[in-house]
């Protein structure tokens, strides 16, 4: 699916670590192609590290090793509002670039201090659209002919809603696989032998660790 693109960037991260084999790129493409869905876009370093059999804190690194800049991941970052909206809200890099930024829940107007809520902000991981795969997308899941094709119960329901559903087969018992990791999480692992994998989290660092 992604194999090459994934090699590239693998080998222009200069990671040199027993604890990353090559062996590990051909198991993230292999993780890509049965998970990825248009329904379902966001992609977890738990179940990763559960399909890989791996240690979890080696698979957020190894996702975030994808999540630069010229890399397959995107990181969305967001934290749910505590007012009784219960919004969520979502945030940029330029929002959390400085603790003193201030961001508002557009459904109840609350302002919340980015120091405030840093250690409530959550990330998921999802997918890039490269030109090249999403026309691959588009002919092989035109809505059209997934709803033409799929069961009666399906027909009734929004691609939205499949999104919610997750990727189970039928038979399956129901995984309790978070997909968002907590920034903390992120910032904490955010370097493989003494370097930053994401250099704009690294003003995270000292702060998180107070």
């Amino acid at each position: 699916m992604y194999y090459e693109r994934l090699l590239r960037i693998f080998k222009d991260s200069l990671v040199i670590s027993p604890e990353y084999p090559f062996s590990l790129v051909a198991q993230l493409d292999d993780f890509l192609d049965k998970n990825y869905s248009p329904y379902k876009k966001n992609l977890s370093p738990y179940q990763f590290a559960n399909f890989a059999n791996i240690k979890f804190s080696t698979a957020l690194k190894f996702f975030m090793i994808f999540a630069q800049d010229d890399g397959v991941f995107e990181m969305i970052y967001y934290f749910d509002c505590s007012s009784e909206c219960s919004s969520r809200v979502y945030l940029t890099r330029e929002d959390l670039n400085d603790m003193d930024n201030v961001v508002f829940c557009e459904e109840c107007n609350k302002s919340y201090k980015i120091s405030d809520i840093i250690r409530y902000v959550k990330v998921n991981f999802r997918l890039k659209q490269f030109k090249e795969e999403q026309q691959q997308i588009l002919d092989e899941n035109c809505v059209f002919d997934v709803l033409k094709g799929s069961e009666s119960h399906l027909k009734d329901q929004s691609p939205s809603s499949l999104d919610s559903q997750g990727s189970q087969d039928e038979g399956d018992a129901p995984q309790n696989i978070h997909e968002e990791v907590a920034l903390e999480e992120v910032v904490t692992n955010n370097v493989i032998e003494d370097e930053p994998i994401l250099t704009f989290l690294s003003s995270m660092t000292s702060f998180m660790h107070r």
